[in-house]
């Protein structure tokens, strides 16, 4: 399918790797290996991909398969500036319930990153839609991370809300985690706290108060550590070595 640039109306140049997703060759695996050691023109594979998703009706694996790839070929900080911006207009374009495992492979492709990326807020949002969802029934299906596209059926079942639900939990413990030795922490800890609170209802609130535990945990052992510190002003060399000080992390 032709798809069009929305920006001028002109066809859509494929770039390197939406031709290798479409021809799908059999050395596919080595040429996505190759790229990502020696990666060529990701300015214009993010170019590509943001003119891509707002394109009619965008192959959701496509974006999946591009994303999964460029987050390993991020070189410069001025590539991952560029690339989590895509990513957050990206999430925020399918931000309702039925694209929640769509999103959460986004997000699973820079949760692991040292830079700083408000994912907590969408993380929370995708709890949220998920714990909102009522009158569900049990299909028996199983559910994983392929099912990318939406399927009317399959949102509507408790497999479905119960995938979303774990994951989405997981995955915001292990953005919080990357950060728990942070000097900062007790304050993003404190606004993920507020609003996990609002979601302690019906059967997950034990999922969700557990979650709290955690994290609130984690921010009381850092402060307690904090409070102790002797800083005037910004001390970088001070935060640094206070950092190296924590014993524990999140989940320890």
């Amino acid at each position: 399918m032709v798809q069009t640039d929305n920006k001028n109306g002109r066809e859509l140049q494929e770039s390197y790797l939406s031709k290798l997703y479409i021809s799908q060759p059999l050395t596919l695996p080595e040429d996505i290996k190759n790229y990502v050691l020696n990666p060529r023109e990701v300015d214009r594979e993010m170019v590509y991909l943001e003119r891509y998703v707002s394109t009619k009706d965008p192959d959701l694996t496509r974006i999946i398969f591009m994303v999964e790839i460029l987050s390993k070929c991020l070189r410069r900080h001025s590539e991952f500036r560029d690339y989590t911006k895509l990513l957050v207009r990206i999430v925020e374009t399918y931000k309702d319930y039925q694209y929640s495992i769509f999103c959460l492979r986004i997000i699973r492709s820079v949760v692991g990153s040292k830079f700083y990326i408000p994912l907590s807020f969408y993380l929370v949002r995708i709890l949220k839609n998920a714990i909102s969802v009522k009158n569900l029934i049990a299909s028996g299906r199983k559910i994983d991370y392929d099912m990318v596209k939406p399927d009317t059926e399959r949102i509507r079942s408790e497999e479905h809300q119960m995938f979303v639900i774990e994951e989405a939990s997981s995955v915001l413990l292990q953005h919080m985690s990357m950060f728990s030795k942070n000097i900062g922490f007790p304050e993003l800890a404190g606004v993920v706290i507020s609003e996990l609170k609002k979601l302690r209802i019906g059967i997950y609130k034990e999922v969700v108060g557990n979650m709290i535990s955690g994290i609130d945990g984690q921010r009381k052992y850092v402060l307690e550590k904090r409070n102790k510190l002797k800083l005037s002003g910004i001390d970088g060399k001070t935060i640094s070595s206070f950092e190296s000080s924590i014993e524990r992390t999140l989940g320890q």
